[in-house]
């Protein structure tokens, strides 16, 4: 498909909203390490996040530090991720768990926790080192209520975008420009359903979102907006708000990607 053939086609999210590219599965984005061209530098390296989802809360990982201590604060213990003040923190233990960075991969082990850690809702046994991939979601307690996603901050997923493409790079700039244009539309879409209280229409705008993401590797993107599948608990109109927000700050990114890196 000539690539100039998608900036006239009218667009609308499908299963696959480019017609003519088909899907691929985002395996690779579980690699830890993106292979860039030298003229994006500044993607070279990646920065790994944890999203605390019922905050929309974005956590750095410390840098230098070995491992990464989770938990909070309190009678002479402070840890590397300090989470005391946020949403539902009575389940997390003083020393919950910490992450060892091996290489170039993550891995996180519990310490032996009062509520356990919980990574796609498997219990791991105490000091086991379980290897995390993009997407893994982390729960403190058996339940919904305190939950890491693990994340990297570059925001698009460039082999699976090159895949897509078929390694035509213009192909690729009009893909997240027409990309970036439409998902903003659909985020402005979401933000009136949310003021509207419309529930349906904010979740299926989600759902759009999440597929059309996945399909060009907004990895962090379609992460988030798949988040509106879950029904939080507790407040469900602050953690769609706070949703919104990192959302927005996502968009920009992939912007600013496409801008730079094109």
């Amino acid at each position: 498909m000539p690539a100039s053939l998608i900036a006239k086609n009218s667009f609308t999210y499908l299963k696959n909203p480019y017609p003519g590219l088909k899907a691929v599965n985002l395996g690779p984005e579980s690699e830890f390490v993106e292979q860039l061209d030298p003229h994006a530098t500044q993607f070279q390296q990646e920065s790994l996040r944890l999203l605390h989802v019922q905050s929309g809360t974005l956590l750095a990982l410390p840098a230098q530090i070995n491992p990464i201590l989770i938990g909070k604060a309190g009678a002479g213990r402070y840890p590397h991720i300090d989470v005391l003040d946020f949403p539902n923190s009575e389940v997390v233990s003083r020393q919950q768990a910490c992450l060892h960075m091996v290489r170039d991969q993550c891995a996180i082990a519990d310490l032996d926790s009062t509520n356990g850690t919980y990574v796609n809702e498997v219990p791991l046994p105490t000091g086991h080192q379980h290897p995390l991939q993009f997407g893994d979601r982390i729960n403190f307690g058996p339940s919904d209520k305190f939950t890491l996603l693990f994340i990297r901050e570059l925001p698009i997923n460039l082999k699976h975008l090159q895949t897509v493409s078929g390694g035509d790079g213009e192909f690729e700039h009009e893909i997240l420009e027409t990309y970036g244009q439409r998902a903003q539309q659909s985020l402005e879409q979401m933000k009136a359903a949310y003021a509207e209280q419309d529930q349906e229409r904010l979740v299926s705008t989600a759902e759009d979102l999440t597929l059309a993401s996945h399909n060009v590797g907004a990895q962090v993107v379609h992460l988030l907006a798949s988040q509106f599948q879950t029904a939080p608990q507790g407040n469900a109109a602050h953690f769609h708000r706070q949703l919104l927000k990192v959302i927005e700050e996502a968009l920009q990114k992939v912007r600013f990607f496409t801008k730079v890196y094109y």
